[in-house]
């Protein structure tokens, strides 16, 4: 049976944002996905077409240009009315979407690999990248709305959950980050044959303690005093009932 790992569906959130990713960069004039439409005109990443039945599509390439063929008497706008060098920065939709590709073979490769699992570089590695993917996620969706305002397709509004999907993604790798290097320490500890520093006293050893004379438990070292007179009191250091080992794979 095919467990849940954290990995994993660390790996399955990251495929809902490659996948997102892919639909922006698909649209026009690639495909008949839009980005945004307004009046005759639809917008895609890589350049702008009009609507059928007389389809005009400009040549592939990053930014808007209002220069068109001669024979055409179209004159592009934008919804927003803004600069069409504005419009240069919608190839972070493409970083973002190899990013974002990168770090899911990342993870994948540190799900089916046990060394990896429990690399705390990789981990980092992972994190580091997923802020990354965030951060590009944000600027896509705020470019959109820059250009296109209210005239955003769902293509563009994908961003919107992508960049909250991808935020879910970094807290989840800090998150396993934290536990990963607890559980390598715990586990050098134990091959070093060093007690572990998170110490627990059983109840009736503080109930002795607070027994004591009163000129004993004066000053900031008294808990330590007591502490360290444990063995005099007969009492037994257990050990920690809580271990790392068994909350990841």
């Amino acid at each position: 049976m095919l467990r849940i790992t954290r990995l994993r569906v660390i790996t399955l959130l990251l495929c809902c944002i490659v996948t997102f990713h892919v639909f922006p960069i698909v649209s026009a004039p690639l495909t008949h996905i839009n980005l945004a439409r307004f009046d005759i005109y639809e917008y895609g990443i890589f350049g702008w077409c009009t609507v059928p039945p007389d389809r005009y599509c400009t040549d592939r390439g990053i930014g808007y240009s209002s220069n068109v063929a001669t024979d055409s008497l179209l004159e592009l706008t934008l919804p927003s009315h803004s600069k069409f060098s504005i419009s240069r920065l919608l190839v972070v939709h493409f970083i973002a979407f190899a990013l974002s590709a990168v770090l899911l073979v990342l993870c994948a490769v540190c799900d089916v690999s046990p060394k990896l699992r429990d690399s705390t570089n990789a981990i980092q590695c992972a994190l580091l990248l997923s802020l990354t993917v965030f951060l590009f996620s944000l600027l896509s969706f705020l470019v959109d709305i820059l250009l296109f305002t209210t005239f955003l397709n769902w293509p563009g509004w994908l961003m919107l959950a992508t960049t909250v999907i991808s935020a879910v993604v970094a807290s989840m790798l800090g998150s396993l980050r934290r536990m990963v290097s607890l559980k390598n320490y715990e586990r050098t500890s134990h091959r070093a044959g060093f007690p572990p520093r998170t110490e627990t006293f059983p109840l009736h050893s503080l109930k002795q303690v607070g027994s004591l004379p009163a000129g004993r438990r004066r000053g900031p070292d008294a808990v330590t005093m007591s502490f360290s007179s444990r063995e005099r009191l007969g009492e037994q250091i257990t050990e920690p009932q809580v271990s790392y080992y068994n909350l990841i794979d």
